[in-house]
């Protein structure tokens, strides 16, 4: 009975435990039933399609839908186990530690009284710092920086400017900031700014550290270069003023005219010989503010373009704000360049979703010139008028270039090269990135949120894209009528001015191929063979190359009005169709005059220009002078000097054949208290007689003669080549190439008071070259060109080749007679690394030392495999000397 009663309880427990489960069960699959129903009825509902919306707006504006993208982010923490990053570290002393806290809380109880002003009644102070780095410690003045609390309240992440003493540098820089990723949204200002450089902009140094501060490591940093000469010299740009709003006048609301403008590096750019261009430069900049100069007589337009461009896709235009972009002013053509700074992209993320909760999503720098959006007064966008419209028509002269930038940048190839150039360096850096703090970052008062920081190459593709649907031809946005004499086009597209090459179609077609659609209405007159039989017109559209076709509309319209232009050239030349012609065989010109661009300057064999009064030719159009039967002479008198020639900013060759340039001393300037706002000959710096800019040129056969400017031939930005011709008696530099790639093959110089070849930043060949009589050096070679020399002869030289400052040049067959110093290499600015030079088959016959060089530098022998020249304390010394010596020829040159 027992056992019977056992298993009976065992049943019952069994069978209870059965049904229990079973009731779990069905509740189970009845709760995920009704979760599945509820769901599916919750997202039929209005309320989800009212919400929905909303929903994505804030999990993308905060960054919350960044944690999808969480597996890569770990594989981004891990690997920066193993990344070795950069380190800079910094030693402040307890007394200056003392002197920086001190003013940290200053301004923390300022700010705390509700004050947003803080900068000029308690600014940062400046301590005493070392920068330690491989086994060099850098005097600097450093203070804590920044406009926002998050540069300087917490101590654990303060921002720092740092200022190197005695001319060193740390990293190629001798001012810079250093502060959080965040600050600047990560890795979006390092993108906008390689992007900036991709279009030949001045590019700040903006790289990343792990930063030791007394030796405590206080994480992942940035540097952020400041502006000096140094950056534009890396640049491969002449020193000129940087000019920056006056930031404390933004308080005041002043209007955009009465802004004021400081200059970086007062004490070089106050001194009395750089004040003429410093005032001028100004004057420029504030008369184009006032209305008083046209943009393109200011600004360098396919600069300002690419900057637009790079701003409307990377969303960052914060750095379009006045106070952020700074304006260098070249002072070889008279024209600010843009250099970016503090992009700061504010918006969150690329997203469409974000569509109507931030208004810049679609919006452009063109978009806000149109629509004349001034949300603040010193927003750019009060200039960005100025470059795309005159009046209220548009200026396509700018837009043009704007359009090819926009197309550039956001070509898929453009797009799938930068990112694939820069994988490694991007991988390097978010690696960094997320060994640190990654908050989500998005407004201008650095709120912090619960998202996170990613950075998606994705959302910057779908902006390009985005962007190349809105820069698009617009062929439904073009109305063509006819009345009895002409055909109207009514335009109602900008981008309308990519249709080109037009062709009627009639009985039989006709071209046109000088119709431009670039206003909002075009008249195009009737002739014999363009009647009322043609019905139709096409062109060839200039983005995608397909033919558009449009039907002309039977009825009529009003005319407009044409005007035309003269400039002073005219005096002097004469138009034939688009060439541009000496009126006379012998033409005297006693005063400075300028060239517009879109022609071509031919000089014939025999002809004279006589440059009288130091007058200067500046031309934007290419010029083609001389040939094989005559000379064809350019220059003055040996009793009237004349000044010279620039030709610059144009992408055709010019050409100069058997050619004679003598008595020639540069551009002369009057220091003036009021220059005339539209006098752009006073505000220059061209050092050269002849001069290139941004062009190409060939010159051979020629003659330079008696020459005073700084340069006889000053070559920048452009392409060249120099051959079979002659330099005697310039009375400093004979050949000046800066920034420029070419060729130098068979040329002759004698009694040269300066250098007789000057290479800085430029790759160059040079070949069956003669030097007699070189009072400083026959062949510089500097800034970190890349120089091949063959076949030389050296006679009576104070050096042969020097190579110095980062440069390689590579010499063979090289024969010297009565050169002090025949081969030479060193290091004179700190900025760069040492000099190269490389050497195989040479002669030298009296000399004093014949190989100079530094510790670092290296002059090596290929034949005998051996590195040439002893580096020590006597050595040291006769480079001192020598750059002395070379100092002292420059300071003669300035006081010229």
């Amino acid at each position: 009975m027992k056992i019977k009663k056992e298993k009976n309880i065992k049943l019952n427990f069994i069978k209870k435990n059965i049904n229990k489960s079973s009731f779990f069960k069905i509740y189970f699959f009845f709760t995920i039933s009704l979760i599945v129903i509820f769901t599916l009825t919750f997202f039929q509902l209005g309320i989800w399609e009212d919400k929905k919306k909303e929903f994505f707006k804030k999990i993308h504006a905060n960054g919350m839908v960044n944690y999808v993208n969480f597996p890569e982010i770990i594989y981004y923490k891990i690997n920066s186990i193993f990344e070795k990053q950069k380190k800079i570290s910094i030693e402040i002393n307890q007394k200056n530690i003392i002197k920086i806290e001190s003013n940290r809380k200053d301004v923390l109880d300022y700010l705390n009284g509700q004050q947003k002003e803080f900068k000029h009644v308690f600014p940062f102070i400046e301590g005493s710092a070392l920068i330690v780095n491989n086994n060099n410690k850098f005097k600097s003045d450093i203070r804590l920086k920044g406009d926002r609390r998050i540069h300087f309240e917490d101590r654990s992440n303060s921002s720092y400017r740092i200022d190197i003493k005695d001319n060193e540098v740390f990293n190629g820089m001798s001012k810079f900031s250093i502060q959080k990723p965040r600050i600047r949204n990560y890795l979006n200002e390092w993108v906008f700014h390689e992007m900036l450089g991709e279009g030949g902009l001045v590019k700040l140094k903006y790289d990343f550290y792990d930063f030791y501060l007394n030796g405590k490591f206080l994480g992942y940093y940035n540097l952020e270069e400041s502006f000096g000469k140094v950056l534009l010299e890396r640049n491969k740009r002449r020193n000129g003023p940087i000019f920056s709003l006056f930031e404390n006048l933004e308080k005041f609301n002043l209007t955009i005219s009465q802004n004021k403008f400081e200059v970086y590096n007062k004490k070089y750019w106050e001194k009395k010989e750089n004040l003429t261009i410093t005032k001028s430069a100004v004057k420029k900049l504030n008369n184009f503010l006032e209305g008083k100069l046209e943009i393109e007589e200011v600004f360098d337009l396919e600069k300002w373009a690419w900057f637009f461009a790079v701003t409307d896709l990377t969303y960052t235009y914060h750095g379009t704000l006045l106070k952020s972009v700074k304006f260098y002013y070249n002072p070889i053509n008279g024209k600010f360049e843009p250099i970016g700074f503090d992009g700061h992209r504010q918006t969150p993320n690329y997203s469409e979703h974000l569509l109507d909760l931030f208004n810049n999503i679609d919006r452009t720098n063109f978009s806000i010139a149109k629509n004349k959006e001034t949300n603040r007064v010193n927003f750019v966008s009060t200039i960005e008028r100025e470059f795309f419209f005159k009046g209220e028509e548009i200026n396509y002269q700018f837009y043009n270039k704007y359009i090819e930038s926009i197309n550039k940048i956001s070509s898929q190839e453009f797009l799938n090269n930068f990112f694939k150039n820069r994988q490694k360096k991007i991988k390097k850096i978010n690696s960094g990135i997320y060994s640190d703090e990654y908050i989500f970052d998005y407004d201008t008062e650095r709120k912090s949120g619960i998202g996170i920081y990613y950075f998606s190459k994705k959302e910057i593709y779908r902006r390009a894209k985005s962007l190349l649907d809105m820069f698009s031809l617009k062929n439904d946005a073009l109305f063509i009528e006819e009345d009895e004499k002409k055909l109207i086009f009514n335009n109602y597209s900008y981008n309308n001015i990519f249709l080109i090459n037009a062709k009627i179609l009639c009985d039989n077609n006709i071209n046109i191929p000088k119709l431009k659609i670039d206003k909002k209405i075009v008249y195009l007159e009737k002739s014999e063979k363009f009647n009322h039989t043609c019905n139709e017109i096409y062109f060839d559209n200039a983005i995608s190359g397909n033919n558009v076709r449009f039907k002309i509309n039977k009825y009529n319209s009003s005319e407009k009005k044409i005007t035309s232009n003269k400039k002073n050239f005219l005096k002097y030349f004469y138009l034939e169709d688009k060439k541009i012609k000496l009126r006379n065989n012998s033409t005297i010109i006693d005063q400075n005059i300028y060239i517009p661009k879109g022609y071509e300057v031919i000089v014939t064999p025999g002809q004279k220009i006589l440059l009288n009064n130091n007058a200067f030719v500046f031309s934007n159009s290419n010029w083609i002078v001389g040939g094989s039967k005559k000379k064809t002479f350019i220059g003055g008198s040996s009793k009237n000097y004349g000044g010279g020639l620039i030709i610059y900013d144009n992408n055709k060759e010019s050409r100069f054949i058997n050619c004679e340039f003598k008595y020639l001393n540069g551009l002369k300037f009057k220091v003036s208290q009021d220059l005339a706002p539209n006098d752009f000959f006073n505000e220059r710096l061209i050092y050269g007689s002849i001069n290139f800019f941004q062009t190409n040129v060939s010159i051979k056969d020629s003659l330079f003669e008696n020459i005073n400017s700084e340069d006889g031939l000053n070559i920048i930005s452009s392409t060249y080549n120099v051959t079979d011709s002659f330099f005697i008696k310039t009375k400093h530099d004979a050949i000046d190439i800066d920034f420029s790639d070419g060729k130098i093959i068979n040329l002759s110089f004698k009694n040269i008071g300066n250098d007789a070849v000057d290479f800085s930043g430029s790759t160059s060949e040079l070949s069956s070259l003669n030097f007699e009589n070189i009072v400083d050096k026959a062949i510089s070679v500097g800034e970190n060109s890349i120089l091949n020399i063959s076949d030389i002869n050296i006679k009576n030289s104070l050096v042969g080749i020097a190579s110095k400052d980062g440069s390689n040049t590579y010499a063979n067959n090289v024969n010297f007679t009565n050169v002090d110093y025949p081969f030479a290499a060193y290091q004179k600015k700190k900025a760069y690394d040492s000099g190269k030079l490389i050497i195989d088959n040479f002669l030298i016959n009296n000399f004093k030392i014949k190989y100079i060089r530094d510790f670092n530098s290296k002059i090596f022998d290929k034949k005998s495999n051996k590195l040439l020249g002893i580096s020590n304390k006597k050595i040291d010394k006769i480079i001192e000397s020598i750059i002395w010596w070379m100092t002292l020829l420059d300071l003669k040159e300035n006081l010229y």
